[in-house]
């Protein structure tokens, strides 16, 4: 790994997963904060899965517009051995209601947004499966019989093959419950029900589950999950460290793998996010 990937995994340039608060990387959390507040930020991504490495960048922006209303833009870049390339853009609502007169003893958050992805970056439903050079892998369940010559194999993904969790570029609704609450040992507990909808295919669901304990007031822990509910689908765990010096900083860093043979081998993700 290079010198300069090692400086972005530590947080060196700026880099807030635009599904999430300033806490998890997986997880949106239910926070509701005061008209006006912006947050900015990005997160940086490196993942390894049968000897290959990608990278992934998403800068991200959100402003409160109301009180429990916010407006947000996230936008992504990856890195799949060709280059930089943009992938997609998603424009998102994010909803608060407040039930502080119901002594309901969780807080709710609605979200839905729709992804527009560029067509001619290439990462679309069509995707190619190169073997590196060695001996054979296991290139995941869904990839087509190896091509005896040794090249590309390519197949069209969709319908029940669709993964929530990592969608191939293609413009989808997308929308998310959460429900968070507080343990009383400061625990913050995040849980989430994603439902996404692709142009021309069926209706995809995942869950998605965060831990967060602060250890001192700047310092926490945590241990996060995602996953497709259904058969062959990704399923990703993460433990996390968080520092958080001021109310404006947040930064982050997260270590997990896959749990299904579609799943990443590694992944390494770090994070920044200033709320204004």
């Amino acid at each position: 790994m290079s010198p300069a990937t090692l400086l972005l995994l530590c947080g060196g340039m700026p880099v807030l997963s635009a599904h999430t608060g300033q806490n998890f990387f997986l997880v949106e959390d239910a926070s509701v904060t005061a008209p006006g507040v912006v947050q900015v930020g990005s997160q940086f991504e490196w993942t390894h899965a049968d000897r290959m490495d990608t990278f992934g960048i998403e800068p991200s922006a959100m402003v409160r517009l109301v009180p429990g209303l916010a407006l947000g833009l996230q936008s992504s870049f990856a890195h799949e051995g060709s280059g930089w390339q943009f992938q997609s853009v998603l424009p998102a609502l994010q909803f608060s209601p407040d039930l502080s007169g119901w002594k309901l003893p969780f807080q709710v958050m609605f979200s839905a947004g729709y992804q527009v992805t560029d067509a001619a970056a290439g990462h679309s439903h069509v995707h190619v499966h190169t073997p590196p050079p060695g001996p054979p892998i296991d290139l995941g369940p869904d990839a087509p019989p190896p091509d005896p010559s040794g090249g590309s194999t390519s197949h069209v993904h969709g319908g029940s093959g669709t993964s929530v969790i990592h969608l191939h570029g293609t413009d989808a609704l997308m929308s998310r419950l959460a429900l968070e609450t507080s343990l009383p040992t400061r625990t913050q507990l995040a849980w989430n029900l994603i439902a996404v909808q692709p142009d021309g295919e069926n209706l995809s669901f995942a869950t998605a589950l965060g831990l967060r304990q602060p250890l001192t007031p700047e310092w926490s822990v945590g241990a996060e999950y995602s996953g497709d509910i259904g058969a062959n689908g990704q399923r990703l765990l993460l433990g996390t460290v968080g520092w958080q010096p001021n109310h404006h900083l947040s930064l982050r860093l997260g270590v997990g793998g896959g749990l299904t043979p579609s799943s990443p081998d590694v992944t390494v993700r770090s994070a920044v996010a200033w709320v204004f």
